[in-house]
């Protein structure tokens, strides 16, 4: 089956859930056949891009400080690999705004007519995507309350355990 193939038949079903642009995408070997869904569909756009910029560790991401950690350590020991780390990360997050460009607000495509059948987020979607989101941005933007927490529960743990039998 060829990628047009795939494209129309999964564009001839009723899209009634998140995955149906996900599925488009993944039909779909060439991004000019999408555009302008973001007219249709602007939480799933948000969501993409928010979620694009986390998984890039982009700053003000609970991942940015992660990433921050390991490309520190890694100056002082092994610096060809965190250059190629920081390398990798960049065409990374380059590809996935590319791609968010190209799939949210690149022009309507002529290729694929029901794309304008695309719908937005469900509200259960929308309230579990907010939800991991602000997770996301609350442990990037304010990490000591997180690992304050964590230490207090590993200290309580260190406490409860019994000694060792020597």
């Amino acid at each position: 089956m060829s990628p047009r193939e795939a494209l129309a038949r999964v564009t001839a079903d009723e899209p009634n859930d998140l995955c149906h642009p996900i599925l488009i995408s993944f039909a779909s070997a060439f991004l000019d056949q999408l555009g302008s869904l973001v007219v249709n569909a602007p939480g799933l756009a948000t969501g993409y891009l928010l979620l694009a910029l986390a998984t890039v560790a982009f700053p003000g991401t609970a991942t940015f400080m992660s990433e921050d950690l390991l490309v520190k350590a890694l100056l002082k020991e092994h610096s060809v690999v965190a250059t190629g780390l920081l390398i990798a990360t960049a065409l990374n997050g380059l590809t996935l705004f590319r791609t968010w460009k190209r799939i949210f607000l690149g022009p309507p495509s002529a290729h694929a007519p029901n794309l304008a059948r695309v719908a937005d987020v469900q509200p259960r979607e929308r309230w579990t995507g907010a939800a991991l989101m602000f997770a996301l941005l609350v442990g990037g933007l304010a990490p000591t309350p997180l690992l304050l927490l964590r230490a207090g529960l590993r200290a309580s743990n260190h406490r409860t355990s019994p000694p060792p039998n020597d």
